[in-house]
């Protein structure tokens, strides 16, 4: 048995059968004048009417068989000169003869002498062009499904690309937080013990927050500032004050934004500029329109080494996948400032218990 060359989708076509096999038998012998010396409504034309009904059901299925058949061999696309000579062939050579012989049995039964040649060669071309009408129908039909089919799954295609990118994504945030985290209590470890066990503990809090927030796609802002500020503790104990976080009111507003975000954007202005408590490092947040906005005043730090500049390069493509815009990075010699695209939250998605964290209110 050849093997496919073209997919046959599913085509609903009942309710044409329903209409178009009584419009062709009936329609087609009057327009044709097959009846001949028949008298309408008599026996003998009610008889004819069934025999042509028959004979409209057996060209309509014998045509529809063939098409699907054909489908299955020859494609538009890889062979359409081939697919246009079979299908028109097919229809004709098959149309043609039953056409003759039911027509010829018709008259033969009602004793009509001589054969009608003319009649029965209108019938046959009648029966023909709405033959390659209704095949012109059913062909129509099929691209349209087939264009419908690949446009789904091309949207499947492209989902599953989408959430294997985030996936990816989000498996890079996990290792950088813990990274830095982990500095910093091996630095306390070294120079405050006491200290380092606080810091210990507030560190499995914010992992604990990193394993249920940071899985998700978009979170609350509400629940973005809950992990942040369990951040913000983790660096008052290793900077004392040195480090202030200034939310301007609104910024926490009903809201959808990327998960770990914010501590992204936090974390990296920590690690790139110098802070002390006689001149904090202070890390303004607002909301302006469709965007939150990060402003950290720039006093380059010396790293010991390159920077790998991950944290806001992951964040930006997170955020064209997630929300079909990136962040926006303004720098001046003073200032450098982060809009983080945000988008509205549904009530219903507010109000999952789902989103909350522990500690959120």
């Amino acid at each position: 048995m050849d093997a496919p060359t073209t997919r046959q989708p599913s085509v609903r076509d009942g309710l044409i059968r329903t209409v178009l096999i009584p419009v062709f038998g009936i329609t087609i012998p009057l327009v044709t004048d097959l009846y001949g010396p028949i008298r309408p409504l008599t026996q003998t034309w009610w008889i004819g009417q069934a025999w042509f009904l028959l004979t409209s059901f057996t060209i309509y299925h014998g045509n529809r068989w063939l098409l699907f058949r054909h489908r299955r061999r020859f494609s538009w696309i890889d062979r359409p000169i081939q697919k246009l000579l079979v299908l028109v062939g097919a229809n004709v050579f098959f149309t043609a003869p039953m056409t003759v012989l039911f027509s010829c049995i018709w008259c033969m039964a009602i004793d009509w002498q001589p054969l009608p040649v003319n009649t029965i060669l209108t019938t046959v071309l009648v029966n023909v062009i709405c033959v390659l009408f209704v095949t012109h129908v059913y062909e129509t039909m099929f691209l349209i499904r087939e264009r419908e089919e690949d446009v789904i799954r091309v949207e499947r295609h492209e989902r599953a690309r989408v959430q294997a990118e985030l996936t990816a994504l989000r498996g890079q945030v996990d290792p950088h937080v813990m990274f830095n985290s982990l500095n910093t209590l091996t630095a306390l470890i070294e120079t405050d013990p006491s200290k380092a066990v606080d810091f210990a503990e507030t560190l499995a809090d914010v992992y604990r927050d990193l394993l249920i927030h940071g899985r998700r796609d978009l979170v609350p802002v509400e629940d973005e500032f809950v992990v942040v500020r369990r951040y913000i503790r983790l660096l008052v104990l290793r900077f004392g004050e040195a480090v202030r976080l200034d939310v301007m009111k609104g910024a926490e507003r009903g809201f959808l934004i990327p998960s770990m975000a914010l501590q992204t954007v936090i974390e990296n202005a920590v690690k790139h500029n110098v802070c002390s408590v006689a001149e904090p490092l202070v890390v303004a947040v607002s909301l302006d329109g469709a965007w939150i906005v990060v402003d950290n005043p720039i006093r380059p730090r010396e790293l010991a080494h390159a920077s790998t500049r991950t944290g806001i390069t992951t964040l930006d493509e997170r955020s064209r996948l997630l929300l079909g815009r990136g962040v926006i990075v303004d720098r001046t010699e003073k200032r450098f400032r982060v809009m983080i695209p945000v988008t509205s939250a549904p009530v219903s998605y507010l109000a999952s218990s789902e989103t909350a964290l522990p500690g959120s209110t």
